[in-house]
């Protein structure tokens, strides 16, 4: 594989973990929104559903970014 065909695969797989993380920032935020008004509706059970899916998809992002860090770290020194 040549170098350019290389350079263009890393291109694409970053612009579609760039579009993951940024959907995956939409859910989060859709979550929060969507706890925010069950909380105001006094819906105690689902306010904790919403909420544990909003934490669990904030964990999924950090996640991610922790590993795009590590490679750009493993790729800067190697």
């Amino acid at each position: 594989m040549s170098s350019s065909q290389r350079q263009s695969r890393e291109q694409v797989r970053t612009a579609a973990t760039k579009q993951k993380m940024e959907r995956l920032d939409y859910v989060r935020q859709m979550l929060r929104e969507l706890r925010d008004m069950v909380e105001a509706e006094d819906e105690q059970f689902l306010t904790y559903l919403i909420a544990m899916a909003h934490f669990a998809a904030s964990d999924v992002i950090r996640e991610k970014h922790q590993n795009i860090s590590a490679v750009h770290k493993l790729k800067a020194a190697g």
